[in-house]
């Protein structure tokens, strides 16, 4: 039993946290509270981020957990929670460096065509807003 639920919670990972990120966007853009233009892509972000990775955590963890206990009752036979809980890791972490490469060559791409970088963008906002007060 242990087994099967370290199997499945290393296969939820991925869609449970991109599920939860997603109705955390669509409600903090339902209901606007902070009264932002929610066509920008950026709106919210945040909360869906946060949201998603408080669920990728937790699954790790249960997984992780609920494999060590099927490896004390099954030995070597609780070796595939492992297995799936290693692979799913391994590809998150790939996909983030891939993303921190994607990053890299968009904003060279920004900077060569003279236009500022997210991080330039956010950092002349936030000093028009503190001007503003």
């Amino acid at each position: 039993m242990k087994r099967n639920l370290a199997i499945v919670c290393a296969a939820l990972i991925f869609p449970l946290s991109i599920l939860t990120s997603l109705l955390v966007g669509l409600y903090f853009k339902s209901v606007n509270p902070d009264n932002i233009d929610i066509t920008q892509g950026l709106a919210y972000l945040g909360y869906a981020v946060y949201a998603g990775l408080l669920v990728a955590l937790c699954l790790t963890l249960a997984s992780f957990v609920f494999a060590l206990q099927a490896r004390k009752l099954a030995g070597q036979g609780g070796r595939l929670p492992f297995l799936i809980l290693i692979a799913t890791l391994v590809i998150g972490f790939l996909i983030v460096l891939l993303n921190l490469r994607i990053n890299q060559v968009q904003n060279t791409y920004l900077k060569d065509h003279g236009r500022p970088t997210l991080d330039e963008f956010f950092k002349q906002s936030a000093k028009q807003k503190q001007n503003a007060q």
